[in-house]
């Protein structure tokens, strides 16, 4: 069990979770997958990345490893499911999430600077 470093953003969580998904997916030799997400943030970031140096660079790296998979001739599909949804993997996902705040492997997955701006910011104003 991995879990992302406690000063990410949801939005980076989000991403992460994509990119490992698409790893997952490249490592295990998958020739199609569905990949689910609440973000529909994210999910509109990877759709449509209009100015790369200013895109997150967890969206720059799932669009690297979906071009990668994509000349593979790996078919993937992104759909956006409602959050907190009863339907199973939402709740297996939800719960592994839960699992993984206790797990003292963090991600590999770098920080983006706005969360760590975010990150100081916060400890800036907790100052004044």
């Amino acid at each position: 069990m991995i879990r992302i470093h406690d000063e990410a953003s949801i939005y980076t969580a989000a991403a992460a979770d994509i990119k490992h998904a698409l790893k997952y997916v490249t490592r295990k030799g998958v020739r199609s997958s569905l990949i689910m997400s609440d973000s529909r943030s994210v999910l509109e970031s990877i759709r449509n990345i209009k100015h790369p140096t200013k895109t997150h660079p967890i969206i720059l790296d799932i669009h690297n490893e979906l071009n990668k998979l994509r000349k593979a001739e790996v078919n993937i599909k992104f759909h956006r499911v409602k959050g907190y949804v009863r339907i199973q993997p939402n709740i297996v996902a939800d719960h592994l999430a839960k699992e993984s705040i206790h797990s003292s492997v963090i991600s590999d997955t770098v920080l983006p600077a706005v969360d760590l701006i975010t990150v100081m910011k916060h400890g800036l104003l907790k100052q004044e």
